[in-house]
């Protein structure tokens, strides 16, 4: 976790899949800056949350929403992480990565050269 721009705590992998999120020091990877996030962003609700009961959580915090096209489905990256949903893909050029998540739909339904994330920070959801 790092510290925000608004005297609060961020995830860092939230920071990397959030895509209105940046870095005021991308070497450092803090602050982590959140005002750009939109307020509909905390507005939806994580479909992973509410499929494991866990409706006190389910629209508390910012989501993603899955990266397939005409798909509605949003969940909180922290979650997705858990499902292994996250992934990185390489830019058109493949000098840039583009990170990205998919729902449980969607994710087994792709074949594609991805790379997914393994859980690489501590964190608690």
């Amino acid at each position: 976790m790092k510290r925000t721009d608004q005297d609060g705590w961020a995830h860092v992998v939230c920071a990397l899949y959030i895509p209105e999120v940046r870095f005021g020091n991308v070497t450092t990877m803090e602050p982590i800056l959140v005002s750009l996030i939109p307020p509909e962003r905390f507005n939806k609700t994580c479909y992973i949350c509410e499929e494991s009961n866990r409706n006190s959580k389910a629209g508390v915090g910012a989501c993603m929403s899955c990266n397939k096209p005409g798909c509605k489905q949003n969940f909180h990256v922290t979650c997705g992480q858990l499902l292994g949903l996250l992934c990185e893909e390489a830019g058109a050029l493949l000098d840039n990565v583009k990170y990205c998540g998919y729902c449980q739909y969607h994710s087994g339904k792709l074949v594609r050269n991805v790379e997914y994330i393994i859980c690489m920070y501590i964190f608690h959801v």
